[in-house]
């Protein structure tokens, strides 16, 4: 796990200093990068031009309040922690666009960062997340989501006010139900339900226009070709692990001849 996550700051120009090299010039530090972190360092709030924090691989519980004082943060990655929490005051980062909270121990959405309206992307992946709160609706510049391997079971409706939304990963979770708002997301392109338990789609999927790739392994799907009939732009189509007939099979191949369908 930690070289793919290494490989994937290096891919994103996110490798910077550490913090003993970011305090000796803290007025123009920019991007810090530190493996095995156990404790935020006093004085953080010093790093005031700081736009890019990368912590992969440590202890930390929870991050100080003075970690909001940040104001230039663009980008939070803090991965595979033991976070639980995220400060309270985190709607003073205005700047914040991209949040990589993955392999932490966060069992909800801190309300505080469901402040953070500007937000383009929200990552938490391999936590313990049990709910998407309806609040997420009322970040609409979401882009990408990625909740996947939480043990979330319903989906809320108010995420059908995401009208930004490119990527929604939520494989890997306890969501029985797709609910009939997700045809809203005009923008839609990338939608990852593997490993669910879902027995139907909504009729009104088929709004999907611009949908791309669907990924719905591992579900108790019976029939899914009437769901999908209008989504034209398919591309990747990933149905194995349920049990759709086989007529309905060669019926989605004739449908989408230019897409990848994996059966």
């Amino acid at each position: 796990i930690l070289t793919i996550i290494v490989l994937f700051a290096i891919a994103n120009n996110v490798i910077g200093q550490t913090f003993k090299e970011a305090f000796k010039n803290p007025s123009t530090a920019e991007k810090v990068h530190q493996e095995n972190v156990n404790e935020i360092p006093e004085g953080i709030s010093k790093l005031s031009n700081l736009k890019s924090m990368y912590l992969v691989k440590g202890s930390l519980e929870k991050l100080p309040e003075e970690f909001c004082q940040l104001t230039n943060l663009k980008t939070i990655q803090i991965i595979q922690h033991k976070l639980t929490s995220f400060p309270k005051d985190a709607d003073q980062l205005t700047q914040l666009r991209d949040l990589y909270l993955g392999y932490n121990q966060f069992e909800s959405i801190p309300q505080s960062i469901l402040k953070l309206k500007l937000l383009d992307n929200l990552h938490m992946p391999r936590n313990q997340i049990t709910e998407i709160p309806k609040e997420i609706g009322s970040m609409k510049e979401l882009g990408q989501i990625d909740l996947s391997s939480n043990k979330i079971q319903s989906i809320p409706k108010e995420i059908g006010n995401l009208k930004e939304l490119h990527l929604l990963s939520l494989y890997k979770n306890n969501i029985k139900e797709v609910p009939k708002e997700i045809a809203k997301l005009k923008n839609l392109k990338i939608l990852k339900l593997s490993d669910n338990q879902l027995t139907s789609l909504p009729k009104d999927f088929a709004k999907l226009k611009n949908l791309k790739q669907l990924y719905i392994i591992n579900n108790q799907l019976t029939t899914i070709i009437d769901a999908i009939a209008k989504c034209e732009n398919l591309k990747v189509l990933q149905i194995k692990g349920n049990p759709i007939p086989e007529k309905e099979i060669i019926a989605l191949k004739k449908k989408f001849p230019n897409c990848k369908i994996i059966f």
